[in-house]
């Protein structure tokens, strides 16, 4: 007879682990992890290496630390430094401050996905701000 009562919470117990877990699945959702293969948000990590930006004519290379800076250079290797500053990384877009030495200060910003990266460069040193776009690919 006691068997029952310890048979009956056995069961009940077996049964709600089958419930889905509705907070993991709800954070899967925000993130766009899924089991259904779904694509995750981009992270620093994805961010990080050496991308040629081309603008007309002009190219340089921008290059992403893993520890949150970043610098262009005239050169792939980056020893020719133009600029530099540091980033943070939100869902495939970044942004931080920079410095031209110098001449003055400004900010990037931008996004990424997969080899293809979008730049906006902010020159604060002229008025008003001057915007220089730049796209280009990881090498």
């Amino acid at each position: 007879m006691k068997a029952l009562p310890l048979l009956l919470l056995s069961a009940l117990l077996l049964a709600a682990g089958c419930e889905e877990n509705k907070t993991v699945r709800a954070w899967n959702d925000a993130s766009g992890a899924s089991s259904s293969g779904a694509e995750k948000p981009a992270i620093r990590s994805d961010l990080v290496g050496t991308w040629r930006l081309v603008n007309g004519d002009s190219a340089w290379y921008i290059h992403f630390a893993d520890d949150g800076t970043w610098r262009i250079t005239d050169d792939r290797e980056g020893e020719s430094l133009r600029v530099h500053g540091t980033y943070t990384v939100d869902s495939g877009k970044f942004s931080g401050p920079m410095t031209n030495p110098g001449v003055g200060t400004g900010m990037i910003s931008g996004t990424f996905s997969g080899g293809a990266i979008v730049l906006d460069f902010v020159e604060y040193w002229h008025s008003p701000y001057k915007h220089v776009p730049y796209t280009g690919s990881r090498i």
